[in-house]
């Protein structure tokens, strides 16, 4: 075992209190075979997995891939994944330079889609595309029907925000730059225990950990260091891994 995974292990042994993750994968809505890899991945460790949707990328394959796995639940993301900052600023979909009027009817024609597409597995949660979202446009998101967002911790620890709001996430698998990346097991790992040891001493101790993947850029190689940090999570007493639609009190 390496000193990453260790790490992890030790940090849930000496947990006070079970620990709670929770999976998000995003991109998902064009044709895509990389699916089928992530999807197994979910059924052969029986995890519950949040898959945040493009509306207006779906395609019908998608839509059949996804009805025959069980415990695979919807999320929006977006509308098109779409850029709209101004210069300067950002990538940002909701919000930059977009009008609300015409930012809430995409949204709005979006959760029509994914609500026919997928009936009850499909959640109304917001997933801003790039993590961003204009505060001015999430306070709109309750009144439009949303009962939850999820972006990333520090967006949703942020004061100007609500935190009984977000279902966030804590550690992106990916390294981004100079071009997408799976993130070594070890660095992982020890991020997680990180995670973990800070919660013990913090108001936040309850809060899910959220993990983030991006099954379109992953690779073999990649999804062979996932199944082993996800399994190491899903094998150990003290880590449990949350149904998405327990996030929003169901």
């Amino acid at each position: 075992m390496n000193a990453g995974l260790a790490a992890l292990r030790a940090a849930l042994d000496a947990a006070p209190t079970p620990v709670s993750f929770w999976w998000r994968d995003d991109d998902t809505g064009a044709d895509d075979p990389a699916l089928d890899g992530l999807l197994g991945l979910a059924s052969e460790l029986e995890l519950p997995l949040a898959l945040a949707v493009v509306p207006a990328w779906l395609a019908a394959a998608t839509v059949e891939r996804i009805s025959r796995v069980d415990d695979v639940w919807v999320l929006q993301h977006g509308w098109a994944h779409v850029d709209h900052a101004r210069d300067g600023e950002r990538k940002i979909e909701l919000g930059g330079t977009i009008a609300w009027e015409r930012l809430c009817a995409q949204l709005d024609r979006g959760r029509a889609t994914l609500s026919e597409a997928f009936g009850p597995r499909f959640l109304p949660v917001m997933v801003p595309p790039w993590n961003r979202i204009d505060p001015c446009i999430e306070r709109q998101l309750p009144a439009s029907g949303y009962l939850a967002i999820s972006a990333t911790a520090e967006l949703g620890r942020d004061p100007s925000r609500d935190a009984r709001f977000h279902r966030d996430i804590h550690l992106d698998v990916m390294s981004w730059k100079p071009s997408p990346t799976m993130r070594p097991l070890e660095a992982l790992a020890t991020a997680l225990a990180r995670q973990i040891a800070a919660r013990t001493d913090e108001r936040h101790a309850e809060e899910p950990i959220g993990l983030m993947t991006h099954h379109q850029v992953t690779g073999p190689p990649g999804m062979a260091i996932l199944r082993e940090l996800l399994g190491m999570l899903r094998a150990h007493p003290r880590a449990c891994f949350l149904d998405p639609r327990s996030l929003l009190g169901h």
